[in-house]
């Protein structure tokens, strides 16, 4: 078998499920093991590199805490100069530092966990500046919208620099913060009414996830090129992600949504089973029992009494969970 074979065979493996990710990390870390005696086990790199990670994150989390707790308890202390060097600083350091990191080549997991710092900071150390200037609201719609896009830009060229896996799920909130701030900035002072307002944001939302749709099919392009079970795991968490905004904020539409939501849902099983995703097919069906709920409780309660529509709805969630099974059995495991 060539190279291309093997890697054919091991992502059918993998979708299947009868290859996992400790399979793959074994591997990996087996592939020494005709070295000198006396090298580490596979199991014992393993546990290095795990050691190493959950330091790496307690260390991060702990800076984290004590940046927020130095703020809070010092914030008039500090002076304007000291809460920019404090918040800007900080952002700043943690962002070349994990730059330069990957320029080395060195640390990779260290240098993403400082990336995450500064990527967390640098909210606040945006309004902090915008206090600073005098901004009569830095808390408006329009400085979100300006933090939010400038917030983006940067982490999108930094993700663009480095490749770093968790810039993709950094980009994406930035994004994500950026397009409701601009919706919101759109619609502030139209006068819409309620109902207006809620169809617009649900839109906006199915339009988002429709959006990481198209991202976790871009990221899997990726995959087929260059391998990386975390990249896999981001390109996971935005398909989930796409099911959530798509779903889910359709259940507040009206009127003939009533009708069309069971054709989105069905679209939605239909979509996890071509994409072979477990977690879109549990989240459509959790979609369809909540639909199920509500159009049960809106049409049939009344005519028929709570208890047996109570009894009607058990019974047909039962049978979504067995048919969830079927499909997940036949189709994605197989």
């Amino acid at each position: 078998m060539n190279r291309e074979q093997i890697l054919a065979a091991v992502r059918e493996g993998m979708q299947r499920g009868v290859i996992t990710d400790a399979d793959l990390r074994g591997a990996a870390s087996s592939e020494n093991l005709g070295a000198a005696a006396g090298s580490a086990s596979p199991a014992a790199a393993n546990r290095n590199s795990l050691v190493s990670r959950v330091l790496y994150a307690l260390g991060g989390i702990i800076a984290l805490i004590g940046i927020i707790v130095l703020i809070s308890d010092n914030w008039r202390e500090l002076g304007t100069a000291g809460r920019l060097l404090v918040t800007i600083g900080f952002s700043l350091v943690t962002y070349i530092a994990a730059i330069v990191l990957n320029k080395k080549k060195i640390q990779n997991a260290m240098a993403q966990v400082f990336m995450l710092l500064s990527a967390v900071v640098s909210p606040i150390a945006a309004y902090t500046l915008l206090d600073s200037l005098g901004a009569m609201n830095p808390f408006s719609v329009t400085n979100q919208v300006g933090i939010a896009v400038i917030i983006f830009v940067i982490y999108a060229v930094a993700l663009f620099v480095t490749r770093f896996n968790i810039l993709h799920i950094i980009s994406g909130m930035a994004f994500s913060w950026a397009y409701y701030s601009t919706i919101a900035w759109m619609v502030k002072g139209s006068g819409f009414g309620a109902e207006i307002l809620r169809d617009i944001a649900v839109y906006t939302s199915m339009i988002l996830g429709f959006g990481f749709l198209a991202y976790s099919s871009w990221l899997k392009q990726m995959l087929k090129q260059n391998f990386s079970i975390e990249l896999r795991k981001v390109s996971s968490m935005y398909n989930a992600a796409a099911f959530i905004f798509v779903l889910f904020p359709a259940l507040f539409l009206v009127g003939i949504w009533d009708l069309l939501y069971a054709f989105l849902v069905l679209g939605g099983i239909i979509v996890s089973i071509n994409l072979r995703t477990t977690a879109g097919l549990i989240l459509s069906a959790f979609a369809l029992g909540c639909y199920i709920i509500h159009m049960s409780s809106k049409y049939f309660a009344d005519s028929i009494g709570w208890a047996v529509t109570l009894v009607v709805i058990g019974f047909l969630v039962i049978g979504l969970g067995y048919l969830t099974y079927y499909l997940n059995r036949k189709y994605i495991l197989k």
